[in-house]
């Protein structure tokens, strides 16, 4: 008996890695959402959830194909696990319920089993999955409830089954530990397969975002800007920098200087969020900041800019001694020209007239508009 639940243990566990193993590839070739930045994740899981059934209603109709009740049983239980460790990898409601659904159905219609007992377990174990996905989410954050979930849906399940099937003693315990050991090892592989993912979605995004205040980096501004520089007549760019940032370290401190590159950052973002949606926000400098504003004129960029100084003069920060100051930003405006043959001249420029901003006065706005009226 031990041989057997060991060898069945393995056998339903390699079964669930396999289709796992698929399905981590469909997310990763249709780009899953893993960052909650999809505001209808939900539809891309519906893709998954169709072929969780397609795998589950391939199990269930082999189930009844075996020839003895002891083999069926087995992938009975293989199916069951399937659902624990796909309903773990979700992250919308709706999807957690209709896979739930989709195999009660399932059950009912393919194997015929029907009857009060499975129906009681049916709520139960579908109150517990949405349970599971309000507060325990992600399972990896809470190992001993989902795993002590997971034991007690896969107890009251073969009970459930044992009551409408009436099956022998035997095949209870052995279905019924075999789903314990695979129930265990499957989530230990979910567990690493979780790390891999998180490990490598931080790392991806490292090579794009500064660590610091999350904005676009350097690198992705470069990539940004060629396609941008391509793609758009209508370039405009606005270079921007704090004031006396330096200052602001030596008088406050490092830590004071980090918090303020990333409250400048949250205030430019969200401005440019409400005024100009098409915008880019980007970090290209250890104070000096760049947007990208594609089909956007001079008079519309210049006014942008000085809408994100006047907002920046709103903000206050206030340091552990009760101190407080403010923030304020020189900025360049440029647009694309027809005499602008390589992709950086428009960026040297606004970078050129960031720099004259801070050599007039600071907290200045210098355009091409006022480079020609300097000239005249």
């Amino acid at each position: 008996m031990a041989i057997s639940i060991i060898y069945t243990s393995f056998l339903i566990s390699f079964v669930n890695v396999g289709v796992i193993g698929v399905l981590q590839i469909m997310m990763h070739f249709i780009n899953f959402d893993d960052q909650g930045e999809d505001p209808r994740p939900w539809r891309s899981e519906l893709i998954f959830t169709a072929y969780f059934t397609i795998i589950s209603l391939a199990i269930l109709w082999l189930s009844t194909k075996m020839p003895n009740a002891f083999t069926g049983m087995v992938l009975v239980n293989c199916q069951f696990l399937l659902l624990n460790n796909y309903t773990d990898l979700l992250q919308t409601r709706l999807n957690v319920g209709l896979s739930a659904v989709i195999s009660i159905v399932l059950f009912a219609t393919v194997l015929g089993i029907t009857g009060w007992p499975l129906y009681l377990f049916a709520g139960g174990y579908l109150l517990f999955l949405l349970v599971k996905f309000q507060w325990f989410y992600p399972f990896d954050e809470h190992p001993y409830f989902v795993l002590t979930g997971r034991y007690i849906a896969g107890i009251a399940f073969w009970i459930a089954m044992q009551q409408v099937l009436h099956l022998s003693q035997n095949i209870l315990e052995q279905r019924l530990f075999s789903f314990l050991i695979a129930a265990t090892l499957c989530y230990g592989y979910l567990l690493v397969l979780r790390h891999d993912h998180v490990e490598s979605t931080r790392n991806a995004h490292d090579v794009h975002f500064d660590s610091l205040t999350s904005a676009n980096n350097w690198l992705t501004f470069r990539e940004d800007l060629d396609a941008s520089f391509l793609n758009h007549k209508g370039l405009a760019i606005v270079a921007m920098d704090i004031d006396r940032f330096k200052e602001i370290n030596d008088t406050y401190g490092h830590l004071m200087g980090n918090q303020a590159l990333v409250r400048f950052v949250a205030t430019m973002q969200q401005t440019l969020t409400e005024l100009a949606p098409q915008a880019t926000f980007y970090r290209t400098g250890g104070e000096e900041f760049t947007v990208l504003l594609p089909e956007t004129t001079m008079a519309e960029a210049k006014s942008i800019a000085a809408a994100c100084q006047q907002r920046l003069q709103t903000l206050v920060l206030h340091t552990e001694d009760k101190q407080t100051f403010g923030l304020s930003s020189s900025m360049g405006v440029t647009v694309k020209t027809a005499g602008d043959t390589e992709v950086m001249d428009v960026f040297r420029r606004a970078d050129h007239f960031l720099y004259h901003s801070k050599r007039n006065g600071r907290n200045q706005i210098t355009t091409d508009d006022d480079a020609i009226a300097a000239l005249d």
